[in-house]
């Protein structure tokens, strides 16, 4: 097993612990998340490659009971399952259920997250049929690669084990990691205009009223106001992005 690790020009001192803890690690290209995913599939040399994002805890045997359970799930990408470390506000105990409740337990899925999941290296490579970096994308998360792998026959799954991901519990982080997702749903509309209504569904309805009506029957109030507020923020991100670029391009 190789650990490559990808700096995206971290400002903190990020590549003085690598360089302590002796991790080879390569500065990315300064273009995003997505052009960093893409440049550490290229350089990897494994015939599996596994994401971890920084904010992910693992266990020791986290990387071989993924791979175990990869290859007997049959998909082409296969995503942990979620928790949040230690959730100690109202928001983070919601956002600690909402992966319970709907992220564990709906295993099969038409969208996936890139991290942390598994898949053959090969077939994320630049020139590959599911390659992750597309010159015609302006999206900032995983969707637009998510639907274009899938619409080239890309089956993906939620299973293996958990993995804790530490985030900042404030409002204000809430809000601003809401807002830039909400910037990926403009482009990602953008980009699909077909897409365009399933996504406006999704962020006015899904996520407010359908999950939220679940996560009250279960009893978790910090579920509904973290889709409440994920859904009403993103959507007024997503809006204010699409009039931003439209006023562009016209001057």
């Amino acid at each position: 097993m190789d650990l490559l690790v990808i700096d995206g020009h971290s400002t903190d001192n990020t590549r003085e612990i690598l360089n302590e803890m002796k991790i080879p690690f390569l500065l990315g290209k300064g273009e995003g998340l997505t052009r960093d995913r893409q440049f550490g599939i290229d350089e990897s040399q494994t015939k599996f490659t596994l994401f971890v994002d920084s904010d992910h805890i693992v266990g020791e045997d986290f990387f071989e009971v993924m791979l175990t359970a990869y290859q007997k799930s049959g998909v082409s990408f296969l995503q942990s399952r979620l928790r949040l470390y230690n959730p100690s506000s109202l928001l983070s105990k919601g956002e600690d259920f909402y992966y319970r409740c709907f992220h564990n337990e709906h295993w099969n899925k038409k969208m996936i997250g890139l991290a942390p999941s598994i898949f053959v290296t090969n077939n994320l490579k630049t020139g590959s049929k599911w390659q992750i970096f597309s010159e015609k994308s302006m999206v900032i998360d995983d969707t637009s690669w998510a639907k274009r792998a899938n619409d080239s026959g890309a089956t993906f799954m939620v299973g293996g084990p958990e993995v804790f991901q530490v985030h900042a519990e404030g409002l204000i982080h809430y809000l601003k990691k809401f807002a830039w997702y909400g910037r990926g749903d403009a482009d990602f509309m953008l980009e699909f205009p077909d897409r365009r209504n399933s996504m406006l569904f999704h962020l006015l309805i899904r996520y407010p009223w359908i999950f939220g009506f679940k996560l009250i029957k279960e009893r978790s109030l910090g579920g509904f106001v973290f889709v409440q507020i994920q859904g009403l923020t993103r959507f007024i991100s997503s809006l204010a992005r699409i009039i931003f670029l439209k006023f562009r391009r016209e001057f």
